[in-house]
């Protein structure tokens, strides 16, 4: 069995494919505090992720360390008796909603079946926090999470900024125009 290297400095949240995890690894990543989007696809195991996070934690001084992953949802049981006093999100969003979502993204449905066992084993684990993804827009709700992942106080006018940005949009379309912002030019060498 693994043990949690960092307890209390580590958090994890998890859901669905298509349940904000990219949004929130962001949100999370400020001043004090960094979360990994997807430490799966660096090691997927729950050794690898944890030992990932540890070399992050080791490299510079953080006050928390979290990994927002839908592929964490796979290895959930392992990383809470790993990590028992850590804090673990599930954010809940209707399955039909994340499949429709995910498909439209090319995502191949073969694996939907053990997406979803997966789902349903980790929401029965002990001391797994359940959010949902509609009150993810409640800046209440964002404010009582970060506080809950990091120890750390919300920075309030940093997550209004935040909250409506859709990540994987701008990872397929760019960055969307501000209507009476400047153009960004970039020159290359």
């Amino acid at each position: 069995m693994c043990v949690c290297i960092v307890n209390e400095n580590y958090y994890f949240v998890t859901g669905l494919p298509r349940s904000r995890t990219a949004w929130l690894a962001n949100w999370l990543t400020a001043p004090g505090t960094f979360c990994f989007h997807d430490a799966t696809l660096i090691d997927n195991s729950h050794v690898g992720v944890l030992s990932v996070m540890a070399e992050r934690q080791n490299r510079r001084q953080y006050e928390a360390v979290g990994d927002s992953d839908s592929g964490l949802i796979f290895w959930s049981g392992q990383v809470r008796a790993a990590c028992p006093k850590a804090p673990f999100i599930l954010i809940e969003r209707d399955p039909e909603a994340c499949l429709a979502s995910s498909l439209r993204l090319g995502f191949s449905k073969g694996l939907w079946d053990a997406i979803l066992q997966a789902y349903w084993q980790t929401r029965r684990l002990p001391g797994v926090r359940i959010v949902s993804y509609d009150s993810l827009d409640d800046i209440d709700v964002l404010d009582s999470l970060y506080y809950d992942c990091t120890g750390l106080p919300m920075d309030r006018q940093r997550t209004e900024l935040l909250q409506h940005l859709n990540v994987q949009e701008i990872l397929n379309n760019g960055w969307p125009s501000v209507k009476g912002a400047p153009e960004l030019h970039v020159q290359s060498a």
